[in-house]
């Protein structure tokens, strides 16, 4: 899926480039002034898109492994909110025990999905 809409953007930067250079060719007197503030917009853009995406942070590994083995409320960036177990943090991710309101089923996160987390 990531695939796919990193395709998109790159398909949509060349539209984009099109048509800036469309404009230049068609509108007289287009300084450089206007043809740079429209690349740093559309530039802006597709990195506010791309980072929707593919997140470019993540929590601190350092912070997190002090949680190990403690009750953890973790928040995630898609409003998902619940307890953890963390048993072992590696370098993009975090494994542990995910509690689903009646049982502890055993998970793994991606770093980059966590927003904020407390410990017990």
């Amino acid at each position: 899926m990531v695939d796919s809409l990193l395709a998109s953007i790159q398909s949509l930067i060349q539209s984009i480039t099109s048509f800036l250079n469309e404009l230049i060719s068609t509108v007289d007197n287009v300084t450089d002034e206007v043809v740079n503030t429209l690349l740093q917009f559309f530039t802006a853009l597709v990195q506010r898109i791309i980072n929707l995406i593919n997140p470019p942070f993540a929590v601190y590994l350092g912070a997190i492994s002090l949680c190990l083995f403690q009750n953890t409320f973790i928040w995630l960036r898609n409003g998902v909110s619940f307890w953890f177990y963390p048993i072992f943090v590696g370098p993009r991710t975090v494994v542990g025990f995910r509690w689903t309101g009646s049982v502890w089923t055993f998970s793994i996160i991606d770093t980059r999905q966590i927003v904020s987390f407390t410990c017990f």
